[in-house]
């Protein structure tokens, strides 16, 4: 789940773009088999929206976000394009990468496991030295709009995902 707050121009940028924060336009993915793992793939989204991306195992969840956030190459990504806060991520994810974060679910790190929710947001979002109150508050908001309710957004990270993963 996203929520969208920057919006920036890029030189050149085609007009039916220009309005949007985020844009996958018809993107195609795939890696060592040659199977595509996202094949014509298109969403764009404005500053404020709130974007979930549900699906199966396997179904491309995280090829998306790692595309989204300049984590794959032209061998892996290898049609379309995708601009995130006006930045063409094929291009330029250099510059990207210092402004946005993506924190996949890992087990392996089980300190983050050992956090609340917040306190996992509030964490990552240090690193780009963000103020800890406004993580706080955005962070409550997006939880909230994921039904998490004060109990939830308390409770250890690994307490329901273990749950979710017995279901």
């Amino acid at each position: 789940m996203f929520k969208i707050k920057a919006s920036g121009k890029i030189d050149n940028l085609k007009d039916e773009y220009s309005d949007f924060s985020l844009i996958l336009d018809k993107i195609y993915a795939s890696y060592e088999s040659g199977k595509n793992v996202l094949e014509d793939i298109s969403f764009k989204a404005k500053k404020g929206d709130i974007l979930g991306i549900i699906g199966g195992s396997g179904a491309g969840k995280s090829t998306i976000l790692r595309a989204m956030t300049g984590q794959l190459d032209r061998k892996i990504l290898h049609k379309g394009n995708v601009i995130t806060a006006g930045i063409d991520v094929l291009k330029n994810n250099k510059e990207l990468i210092n402004k946005i974060g993506y924190v996949p679910q890992l087990e392996y790190l089980s300190l983050y496991f050992e956090f609340n929710a917040i306190d996992n947001c509030i964490f990552f979002g240090k690193n780009y030295q963000l103020d800890k109150n406004t993580i706080r508050e955005n962070a409550k908001e997006i939880l909230e709009v994921l039904g998490f309710d004060d109990e939830l957004m308390h409770k250890p990270v690994k307490s329901y995902l273990v749950e979710r993963k017995k279901s």
